[in-house]
């Protein structure tokens, strides 16, 4: 899922997981938000999140925010990408949700960020999870590279646009883009 900042990316992500804590699924839920602010967006769409989280069919992991990786060396994003998928491994959950995933593509080489990327993925087959990785919209080439490359890889994705004409409008278009 990608989309500009305020588009609605956090609220559709929070809706995936509400209709899987409806189902019984396990849900994971990983974000660098603070979990307060979590339940204050989920309430927001009828979501009681901290409900589903006592009934256990939703866990929150919070990342805290993270520093530039990118400044640290691909080294240093590729362990943190691996300390995720060992987390991910460890809970096995029927959905993820990584609300941010930015900092988990910021390798300076674009072929390790695809070696390491598809290294994950596979990663999550084998769990038989489904999973939604967020992203801001593309503000540059390589950004827009990273992104065309995570969808060529994955079953699909989807593109939020709020509308330039009004600024005020709660309106926005969802693209799905299957793969």
């Amino acid at each position: 899922v990608f989309g500009r900042a305020a588009s609605g990316r956090g609220l559709l992500n929070l809706r995936y997981v509400m209709t899987g804590a409806e189902r019984s699924d396990r849900c994971l839920f990983i974000a660098s938000d603070r979990p307060k602010d979590l339940m204050i967006q989920a309430a927001s769409i009828g979501f009681d999140l901290k409900k589903a989280q006592k009934a256990g069919s939703v866990r929150l992991m919070r990342i805290p925010p993270m520093l530039n990786l990118q400044s640290m060396g691909d080294d240093a994003v590729a362990k943190a990408l691996w300390d995720l998928v060992a987390l991910v491994r460890k809970e096995k959950p029927d959905r993820i949700v990584i609300n941010d995933f930015m900092p988990f593509v910021m390798f300076r080489s674009f072929d390790r960020f695809r070696m390491e990327f598809v290294r994950m993925l596979e990663q999550f087959d084998s769990l038989d999870s489904t999973a939604i990785l967020a992203l801001p919209e593309p503000a540059n080439q390589q950004s827009r590279r990273v992104i065309e490359f995570m969808a060529s890889q994955m079953t699909g994705s989807m593109h939020i646009e709020v509308s330039d004409d009004d600024k005020g409008s709660t309106e926005r278009k969802l693209t799905l883009i299957p793969h």
